[in-house]
């Protein structure tokens, strides 16, 4: 009980991008900070990212379709 009281939500969270138009949607948004960029390879990213100032922040992040 007291582990989901004390959790943190400002910490760094991952992904893994394939689609091109979803890193730039991560790039393009405000209120996301990227912090770690690495290209495995060609068409594949992982990206680590954290949300930045309070008033930053969008209430939620939508993918572009293609």
């Amino acid at each position: 009980m007291w582990g989901n009281l004390t959790k943190r939500n400002d910490g760094n969270m991952s992904k893994i991008i394939t689609e091109q138009k979803e890193l730039y949607s991560f790039l393009a948004t405000p209120g996301i900070e990227v912090v770690n960029l690495v290209f495995a390879i060609d068409d594949v990213v992982s990206l680590s990212w954290k949300r930045g100032a309070e008033e930053d922040v969008p209430i939620c992040v939508i993918p572009m379709s293609s």
